[in-house]
């Protein structure tokens, strides 16, 4: 499974998170019952990198933010209804078996979690914003935690 990013500048070599690409995939998409709806159910898997690219919207200079993922021979690449498929999962609500926990570790043991600074460093930033399009700082870092959660499991 490959992580989907946005970056900041549409620039992968620099590793900082699209503040705002995040929080417009959470309101262009999962805040959109009918969006959510055509995505998850209608759409054409083979289509959707195109979908979720339009999710991402504008940045701060009114640049259309592109959608990246990490290719098997790694490094970063713009995704396209070419060269990936977004299947949608339903979350489960799995019957609780007392004492039973499912969880989801890295491959192999972390040296640090220092990776996670630059998604640290965006939060922070968001939450002393204050008031930008209506939203408080606190609900702005909300929907862009939401949005790395929900596109990149990073963990």
């Amino acid at each position: 499974m490959a992580k989907l990013k946005i970056f900041e500048n549409n620039d992968f070599t620099q590793k900082k998170p699209s503040k705002e690409g995040y929080i417009n995939v959470v309101n262009n998409y999962v805040l959109s019952p009918t969006v959510f709806r055509e995505f998850n159910m209608l759409a054409n898997k083979s289509t959707r990198p195109t979908k979720l690219t339009q999710f991402a919207g504008l940045d701060k200079n009114s640049v259309q933010l592109k959608v990246f993922h990490e290719p098997a021979g790694g490094g970063s690449e713009e995704i396209n209804n070419a060269n990936c498929v977004i299947a949608v999962h339903k979350n489960k609500q799995k019957v609780s078996v007392a004492g039973l926990h499912n969880m989801t570790v890295p491959k192999d043991p972390l040296p640090n979690v220092s990776y996670l600074d630059v998604y640290v460093n965006a939060i922070v930033e968001l939450h002393g914003d204050g008031i930008v399009n209506g939203e408080t700082g606190m609900q702005r870092a909300c929907k862009f935690l939401f949005g790395i959660m929900l596109l990149t499991r990073c963990r």
